[in-house]
């Protein structure tokens, strides 16, 4: 296996492998790394940009479709015969009041979900003309080591002792486990059967915030400290800790005005094509101390 990234310090966990180091928006470094492979997994690089801002608008461009196209040229260059994009179900969209799939009109609110969109635009045209099997993952919340979303927020919240309003809160969300996120994208490559199509790939269950917060706070072997609020007070909570995150611990406030609002998506594609396919989820992954 090669490994295009763009550090030194990620390619430390990758010794048993063939690391590039360098960046996917340099034509010449991307040239060497597609020559000879016949299978490319590609996660876009992130970054972060002002919210709600042109400057935003085109970071999130540049992160997701700009090296999306360069990859597809070298790729199509180069004969590779699938390419496997890591997208998300922001490309489709959010709803409060439905539970979306992968054939949901695509209605993506947001900068970065409208460049994924287009990113995944890309990946199917250079599909259908190079005759390039390609596979598009949708995940939506991932958590896992390192995670930096809703259950890592989660984690830093109970490792601080915090009192959170999550008690009441009965809205759902989808999430996945970055490990079965990765297994089932190399499960779908694998599977002949397998589609040239995009999946939405999450957990068995969607989760309530009090379960996360409370599977978080047993495998931290910490006291569940929970209360009830109305739900305006959580947003304006979350707006507060939007707008402090130079304040670590206002910071984590920001997760509430996520969890206020539902968020579940349907993976009926995934689980028609792969029904075999046995997810970790969340309880396990807590349990068996993956999120550190």
């Amino acid at each position: 296996m090669r490994v295009l990234v763009r550090t030194p310090r990620k390619a430390v966990s990758l010794p048993a492998h063939d690391v590039i180091i360098g960046d996917i928006f340099d034509t010449r470094t991307v040239e060497r790394a597609v020559q000879g492979v016949r299978t490319i997994v590609h996660v876009p690089p992130v970054g972060i940009s002002e919210k709600g801002t042109e400057n935003e608008r085109r970071h999130h461009r540049r992160m997701h479709v700009e090296s999306t196209e360069i990859l597809l040229k070298e790729a199509a260059a180069a004969g590779v015969e699938q390419f496997l994009f890591v997208s998300s179900v922001h490309a489709g969209g959010q709803s409060k009041d439905r539970i979306l799939c992968e054939f949901s009109a695509t209605a993506p609110a947001t900068s970065y979900g409208k460049a994924k969109l287009e990113a995944e635009d890309l990946v199917r045209t250079y599909g259908e003309k190079h005759a390039m099997r390609m596979m598009i993952l949708r995940p939506p919340g991932i958590y896992g080591s390192g995670d930096r979303s809703v259950v890592g927020l989660l984690r830093r919240a109970a490792e601080r002792n915090l009192w959170l309003p999550l008690k009441s809160l009965r809205a759902l969300h989808s999430l996945i486990f970055v490990d079965d996120l990765a297994r089932a994208g190399l499960a779908l490559l694998k599977a002949r059967q397998a589609a040239s199509q995009a999946y939405i790939i999450k957990d068995p269950v969607d989760y309530i915030p009090a379960e996360i917060y409370a599977g978080v706070c047993r495998a931290l072997g910490k006291r569940i400290r929970m209360f009830s609020a109305p739900a305006p007070i959580l947003r304006l909570l979350g707006q507060v800790g939007a707008r402090f995150r130079s304040v670590p611990v206002i910071r984590l406030l920001a997760v509430l005005e996520y969890l206020v609002t539902p968020q579940r998506y349907c993976d009926h594609l995934f689980r028609e094509t792969l029904p075999e396919f046995m997810f970790v989820g969340l309880e396990q992954a807590l349990g068996t101390g993956h999120l550190s």
